[in-house]
């Protein structure tokens, strides 16, 4: 990350990382400064839905 920055990018694939290995916080804070860099992305939105399914699944802890 210290070459090309925080890239929206680069905190997709960390936020889905961390979703991955059920760390469901992290996931979501990185995730979420994916998406403020940029919206529109639709990686980091179906990646904030799965997320959020997992919630509604009472498979991640909020």
């Amino acid at each position: 990350m210290k070459i090309a920055g925080a890239t929206p990018e680069i905190l997709n694939n960390i936020g889905y990382s961390f979703m991955l290995r059920g760390d469901y916080r992290r996931a979501r804070e990185t995730l979420l400064q994916a998406q403020a860099q940029d919206p529109a992305n639709p990686y980091i939105r179906n990646n904030l839905e799965l997320l959020e399914a997992s919630f509604r699944k009472g498979k991640a802890i909020q």
